[in-house]
C-alpha cells in the first residue's frame, strides 16, 4: 500500500468492481417479489393515473386497504413506472437500472470515505472495494424489488454527506469561538442550506424505503458525538450565557431533527391510515412467540445473525421464514453467548472512541462506522415495530456502509500499528541497520495485508458472480432456497410452487408435503397440496386444515366447495363460496361458481342476481366471458351476447371472446354474424379450434368448398384429430367426391389405426356407395380394438344385411342388444329378421320389446299386424 492510487483510478477499480460483479445478473429473469412489484403491479401501466403512485403501496394496493403491507415507496415504483415506459416487462432494462444505482453508491460511498473518514485515499478506496462486491448485496442488486434499498442508500449517503459538512463547519466555529470569543465567524462558518439539504434528501430517501428515515437519527447521534467533548468542556469549565450560546445551534439543529422526523412519522401514519401491516406467524415466528424472553432472546440473536452474513456471506438464501433460525427459548441456549458478546462489543467499541484518548479522526471514524451499521438496522430489529421476515438481506444494504467503514479503518489500525512499533529513537552502532531491517519488515506486513484484502475482494466478487446465477430464474432461485435452507418450510413451498405451474406434478405434490411436516400450520402449502390431488379424501382434509389454521383463507373455501360441487354436494359447496365472498367480496371466482351452484339448486334467479350485481362494479373480461356462457346455459340468448359484447370490448384482442361470442351468434342463426367474428378470431392467429368452428358455420351454410379449406388447414394443425377428420372428409364427400372422401378415411387410419370414430364414418360412406363388403371388412377390423363399442356391432349386422347373410345378420344384432339392450333399432331389425324367417314367436318377442320403447312407431306397428294375422 505504499503507492497513492489517485481519485481517477480509485473510481475505474470501484465501476470496474461493479460492472464485473453484476454483470451476470443482467440476463436474469423478474422473480420472486418482482413478480408483485412490477409485472402484476398495475400502477406501472400508462393506463393507471400517476396520482395511484401517491396513494398505493409497493406492490399497487391502496395504503389504506387491510391486506395492504403498508410499503409506500412512491420515488421507486416511479422509476418501475419509467422502465415500463421504456422498454414493457424486458427484465433487463430493471437489472440494467439496478447496476448503475449500485455503481453510483458505490462511487459515492468512496467520495464520502475520501471526504469524511480516511486521510489515506487508498483506505477508502479499500473501503468502498469491499461495498462494491459484498455477496450479501446481491439480494438488493440482482433482486430488481432492492431496488428500494439502492435508491434510499443512495439518498441516505447522499443527506450524509451534507450533514457531515454542517458538523464540520460548526465544531469549527465552536473551537474558534471557545479560543477566540469570536461569535461572528461561527454565524458565517454554520450552513443552513446545507442542513436543509440533508433534511430533504432524508425525506426523498424515506419515500424510496421506510429505513430511509433513520438518516435522521444517524444525524442525531453524530451530531452530538461528534460535539461531546465541547459540550463537556462548558458545563466542567463555566456555565456562562456567552459560552452557552455557543451551543445554541446544536441544540437547534437537534430539536428540528426530531421534529422532522416525529412529521415524517406521524405523514407515515396517516398515509397507513393509521394502520400497521398485518403479519402472521409464518412471516416472523419470534413476534408470535407467546414469552417475552423468547423474542427477546431471539431478536437479539437474529442481530448476531445479520452481522454474521456482513462477516461471512458465505450461507445465504433469498428466503429466512420459517423454521430458518429456530427460536432461542432457554437462557442456556448457547447462541446467547453470541448476543452477549455482540452487543458488549459493540458497546466497548463506542466507550472506548468516546472515553479514550483517540485522536479526533479515529474517533469521528469509529462513531460514524457504528452508528451507520445499528441505526438503519433498528427498524428491521423488531424493537420498534413487528417486522414482515426474520432475516432479509437485502436490508443489509444500508448498514453494511457501517460495517465496510468499520473494516477499512481495522485495517487503517493494522498498518498504523505496525508503523509505530517500528518508530522510537535508535542507539548504538546497529541503529542504521535495525531502522532498515524495521522499513523492510514494515514493507513486507503491508504487502501481506494488501495481498489479504485483494484476495477478500476477489473472493467476495467471485461469490456474487455465482450467487447471481441463483436469480436466474424462478425455478434456479427456489431450487437454491431448498438446497440452502432444508428445513425451512417455506422455501420448500415456493419449489412446490414453480413445479405446478410447470405442471411437474408429482415433484410439487413431495415439496408441498415436506413443507406440510416442516411447518403443518401453513395454510397455503395445505390449500396448493389439495388442488393437486384431486378430488380424494386427502384433497378435502388437507382444504379442512387450511381452513383450521387460517379460517379466513378464502381460496381454500372456494377450492373446497370446488370440490363438494363436484360430488354434487350443492348445499355444501353454497355455504362455503358465501363465506369466501364474505371474506373477499371481490373474488369473482367465488362469486361466478356461487352463482353457478345456485343455478344446480334451481335457484336459477338468485344466480343471475349474483352475477348482476358484480357485473355492475367489476370491469373484468373474464367475468362478462363466463357471465355470457352462465346466460346461454339458462337461455338467454340476448343476455349472453351482450355479455360477450362487453368482454370483447373491455379486450378486444382476446380470441377466447370472440370465439364464444361466434357460438352464440350461430346459435341464434346469425350465420354472417359469426362468420365475422371467427374470421376476426382468426386474424389474431390461426389455430385448429377455430378453423373448425368457422368450417362448421360453413358446412351449415352449404358453403362446402370453403367449408372444406377451413377444415384441410385446421387438420395441418393438428393431424391426429378425429372431429377435424371426419368433417373434412364429409365435405369433400358432399361435393360429389365421394372416392376421394373414403381415400382421405382410409389414409387417416394408417395415423389412426384403431380409431372406431372414422371406422364409422367409412363404413356409412361405402354403405351410401352400396360397397357392403368393405364396409364389413373395416368394421370388423376396428372391432377387434372396439369390442364394446355397439354401434361398431351394430354397422357390422347392416353389412351382413346388405350382403343377404342374415344369420350373422342377426347374431350381430344380438351383440348390440349384449351391449345395449333398449336399442330399439337392434330390436326391431331382430324382430324382422326372424318374421322373414318365420320364426313367428321370436319374431313378436323382439317386436313387443320395440313396440315398449317406440309404441307409435308406424312401420314396426303394421309389422306386427302383419305377424299376428299369420299367428
Amino acid at each position: 500500500m505504499d503507492v497513492q492510487i489517485n481519485k481517477a483510478a480509485s473510481f475505474t477499480i470501484i465501476i470496474f468492481l461493479c460492472l464485473v460483479s453484476y454483470w451476470n445478473s443482467l440476463s436474469c429473469d423478474l422473480v420472486h417479489d418482482d413478480v408483485y412489484a412490477i409485472k402484476e403491479n398495475a400502477d406501472l401501466r400508462p393506463e393507471t393515473s400517476w396520482k395511484n403512485l401517491l396513494t398505493n403501496d409497493f406492490w399497487g394496493k391502496s395504503m389504506t386497504d387491510n391486506t395492504s403491507h403498508k410499503s409506500y415507496r412512491p420515488i421507486t415504483v416511479l422509476t418501475f413506472r419509467v422502465n415500463y415506459f421504456l422498454h414493457g416487462l424486458d427484465p433487463f432494462g430493471y437489472h440494467f437500472v439496478n447496476v448503475v444505482l449500485h455503481t453510483f453508491v458505490s462511487t459515492l460511498f468512496y467520495t464520502f470515505c475520501n471526504n469524511n473518514i480516511f486521510l489515506d485515499q487508498n483506505m477508502s478506496l479499500a473501503t468502498a472495494a469491499v461495498f462494491a462486491c459484498h455477496p450479501v448485496h446481491t439480494e438488493a442488486v440482482t433482486g430488481v424489488v432492492g431496488r428500494a434499498d439502492l435508491l434510499s442508500c443512495l439518498l441516505f449517503l447522499s443527506s450524509l454527506f451534507y450533514y457531515l459538512r454542517v458538523m464540520k463547519s460548526s465544531i469549527r466555529a465552536i473551537s474558534y469561538q471557545v479560543n477566540n470569543n469570536n461569535k461572528q465567524l461561527y454565524e458565517k462558518d454554520q450552513s443552513w442550506s446545507h442542513f436543509l439539504v440533508s433534511i430533504i434528501l432524508a425525506s426523498l430517501a424515506m419515500l424510496c424505503k421506510e429505513n430511509g428515515i433513520t438518516a435522521i437519527g444517524v444525524f442525531i447521534v453524530l451530531d452530538i458525538s461528534f460535539h461531546l467533548d465541547v459540550i463537556q468542556r462548558f458545563i466542567f469549565n463555566s456555565l456562562s450565557g456567552e459560552k452557552l450560546e455557543s451551543l445554541k445551534r446544536l441544540f437547534v439543529r437537534i430539536v428540528l431533527l426530531a421534529l422532522t422526523a416525529l412529521s415524517l412519522l406521524a405523514f407515515r401514519l396517516r398515509i397507513m391510515n393509521a394502520q400497521l401491516p398485518a403479519f402472521n406467524e409464518e412471516d416472523n415466528p419470534a413476534s408470535f412467540a407467546p414469552r417475552l424472553g423468547t423474542r427477546f432472546m431471539t431478536y437479539c440473536y437474529l442481530c448476531v445473525f445479520n452481522i454474521w452474513l456482513l462477516l461471512c456471506p458465505h450461507r445465504l438464501s433469498y428466503d429466512w421464514q420459517i423454521g430458518s433460525i429456530p427460536l432461542v427459548e432457554s437462557v442456556g441456549d448457547i447462541r446467547n453467548i453470541y448476543s452477549v458478546l455482540l452487543f458488549f462489543g459493540l458497546a466497548a467499541l463506542v466507550l472506548v472512541a468516546l472515553c479514550s484518548n483517540y485522536d479526533a479522526a479515529s474517533r469521528r471514524t469509529t462513531l460514524i462506522g457504528v452508528a451507520l451499521l445499528v441505526i438503519p438496522f433498528l427498524p428491521a430489529s423488531n424493537l420498534f415495530i413487528r417486522v414482515g421476515f426474520v432475516v432479509a438481506e437485502r436490508i443489509l444494504y444500508i448498514p453494511s456502509l457501517g460495517y465496510c467503514v468499520l473494516v477499512g479503518h481495522g485495517l487503517s489500525i493494522l498498518l498504523n500499528w505496525k508503523a509505530a512499533s517500528g518508530d522510537g529513537n535508535q542507539r548504538g552502532l546497529n541503529a542504521s541497520a535495525e531502522h532498515h531491517n524495521d522499513e523492510k519488515s514494515h514493507s513486507i506486513y503491508k504487502r501481506l495485508l494488501a495481498a489479504a484484502l485483494v484476495s477478500l475482494i476477489v473472493l467476495f466478487m467471485l461469490r456474487t458472480i455465482n450467487r447471481n446465477k441463483v436469480w436466474k430464474n424462478r425455478e434456479t432461485l427456489f431450487r437454491s432456497g431448498v438446497a440452502v435452507i432444508p428445513h425451512n418450510a417455506k422455501v420448500h413451498y415456493n419449489y412446490a410452487n414453480f413445479l405446478k405451474d410447470s405442471n411437474r406434478t408429482d415433484e410439487a405434490i413431495y415439496h408441498y408435503r415436506v413443507a406440510v411436516r416442516l411447518y403443518p400450520k401453513h395454510a397455503s402449502s395445505h390449500n396448493n397440496l389439495a388442488t393437486l390431488l384431486g378430488n380424494s379424501k386427502e384433497a378435502e382434509y388437507h382444504f379442512k386444515q387450511t381452513l383450521l389454521h387460517n379460517p379466513y383463507h378464502y381460496k381454500a373455501m372456494y377450492n373446497l366447495a370446488c370440490l363438494f360441487r363436484s360430488k354434487k354436494q350443492y348445499l355444501e359447496a353454497k355455504d362455503l363460496l358465501e363465506n369466501s365472498v364474505r371474506v373477499n367480496p371481490d373474488y369473482l371466482d367465488a362469486i361466478q361458481v356461487l352463482a353457478e351452484t345456485c343455478h344446480d339448486l334451481g335457484e336459477t334467479k338468485k344466480g343471475l342476481q349474483i352475477f348482476h350485481k358484480a357485473s355492475l362494479t367489476t370491469a373484468d373480461p373474464n367475468f362478462f366471458n363466463n357471465y355470457g356462457v352462465f346466460l346461454a346455459n339458462t337461455g338467454d340468448v340476448e343476455g349472453s351476447l351482450h355479455a360477450y359484447e362487453k368482454a370483447i370490448e373491455l379486450q378486444p384482442l382476446q380470441k377466447l371472446f370472440l370465439v364464444n361470442y361466434g357460438r352464440q351468434l350461430k346459435a341464434v342463426n346469425r350465420y354472417e354474424d359469426a362468420e365475422n367474428v371467427y374470421r376476426r378470431a382468426l386474424r389474431l392467429g390461426r389455430d385448429a379450434n377455430t378453423l373448425h368452428l368457422l368450417g362448421i358455420l360453413l358446412y351449415q351454410m352449404r358453403r362446402l368448398k370453403e367449408s372444406e379449406l377451413a377444415f384441410f388447414e385446421a387438420l395441418k394443425y393438428e393431424p391426429r384429430n378425429e372431429d377435424y377428420i371426419k368433417n373434412h372428409a364429409t365435405a369433400v364427400f358432399e361435393q360429389g367426391q365421394q372416392d376421394e372422401a373414403i381415400t382421405l378415411l382410409r389414409d387417416s387410419l394408417k395415423l389412426l389405426p384403431n380409431s372406431s370414430a372414422i371406422v364409422k364414418v367409412l363404413a356409412s360412406f361405402l354403405m351410401s356407395r352400396k360397397r357392403p363388403k368393405e364396409a364389413l371388412e373395416a368394421v370388423t377390423h376396428s372391432l377387434a380394438y372396439n369390442m364394446n363399442d355397439p354401434e361398431l356391432h351394430y354397422m357390422r349386422a347392416n353389412a351382413f344385411r346388405e350382403l343377404n347373410s342374415f344369420n350373422l345378420a342377426l347374431e350381430s344384432f344380438k351383440d348390440v342388444l349384449k351391449l345395449d339392450p333398449n336399442n330399439f333399432s337392434a330390436l326391431q331389425n331382430v324382430g324382422v329378421i326372424y318374421h322373414l324367417q318365420g320364426l313367428k314367436v321370436e319374431a313378436r318377442h323382439y317386436y313387443s320389446k320395440a313396440l315398449a320403447l317406440d309404441p307409435d312407431n308406424k312401420v314396426l306397428r303394421d309389422n306386427m299386424k302383419k305377424l299376428l294375422r299369420t299367428m
